[in-house]
């Protein structure tokens, strides 16, 4: 059955060939998305291997977090580009490698803002407790994704195809535009209470402090580099909510954008760690 298949193709080595027209572009625009996001993200680490350096000579908890984070956003990219690149003898058990390297990434870039938020309300532990219940369960939630993302094999020609993304994933997605919303919005109300000089700021002063103006120099950092992680990563993530709860996308567009998500999420997370870290003494 095999040898006919075959036969009946122009050129059966092109493995792109056992896919309807419609399929194989979306095939090769995931596919050049996947690269695109792994040379970025590895001149990404290469370039910031200097500040890297300076907090491995200071290794804590933190750093090791730190370096969690990078690494399974990269093992994430790196395996997704793998899985649409060479041929898998088992695509089962390579998506499955693939979904739990990003359960290890979002878990631990989102701990890197949830010791921010509990280092800026220390004294506070009842909204400490709050924000680590809301990250437990960000990290339950995400379990989703393992269990509701799935890959089969591409015919006879050895190369895996996502088979489609279950909906109930999107809560996977869905939750943690809750948790940065509540983690972004704690940080800079508190930031904005501790350095506001009049107990009764008006309108005029949200300006000024949004933009980090009235700010000293490691609230500003603290301020604009969450400003910065939560617009892309609540853009990413409202965008790839949007693409698995619609039942009209591709499967392959379902789970194409997590790859930018996750290398840009991690990107951000550990340069907004790097800047914090070189600029206090709490790393």
């Amino acid at each position: 059955m095999n040898n006919a298949v075959n036969a009946s193709l122009p050129n059966p080595v092109v493995y792109l060939n056992y896919l309807p027209p419609t399929t194989a572009a979306q095939f090769e625009v995931a596919r050049n998305l996947y690269l695109a996001t792994l040379g970025a993200f590895i001149w990404d680490m290469l370039s910031s291997i200097p500040q890297d350096l300076v907090l491995i000579k200071n290794m804590n908890f933190n750093v090791l977090v730190y370096i969690v984070s990078r690494l399974s956003a990269l093992a994430y990219v790196l395996l997704s580009v793998v899985a649409k690149t060479t041929p898998i003898s088992n695509c089962t058990a390579i998506e499955l490698g693939v979904t739990c390297n990003w359960v290890v990434s979002t878990t631990f870039s989102s701990f890197l803002f949830l010791r921010r938020v509990n280092a800026v309300y220390s004294n506070s532990a009842i909204v400490c407790y709050f924000f680590t219940f809301l990250w437990v369960a960000n990290i339950g939630i995400s379990i989703l994704t393992p269990l509701g993302a799935h890959a089969g094999a591409l015919s006879n020609s050895g190369y895996c195809l996502n088979s489609g993304v279950k909906h109930y994933v999107v809560g996977a997605t869905a939750f943690p535009l809750v948790f940065d919303s509540f983690v972004f919005l704690a940080i800079s109300y508190r930031l904005m209470v501790i350095n506001n000089d009049d107990p009764h700021g008006t309108a005029q002063n949200w300006g000024p402090f949004l933009k980090g103006k009235t700010l000293p120099r490691l609230s500003r950092a603290v301020l604009q580099g969450g400003q910065q992680y939560y617009l892309i990563t609540v853009g990413m993530n409202i965008l790839i909510t949007v693409l698995i709860a619609t039942p009209s996308v591709p499967p392959v567009y379902e789970a194409a954008f997590t790859i930018p998500d996750v290398a840009l999420t991690s990107s951000m997370a550990c340069r907004y760690h790097i800047i914090i870290s070189c600029r206090s003494d709490y790393v």
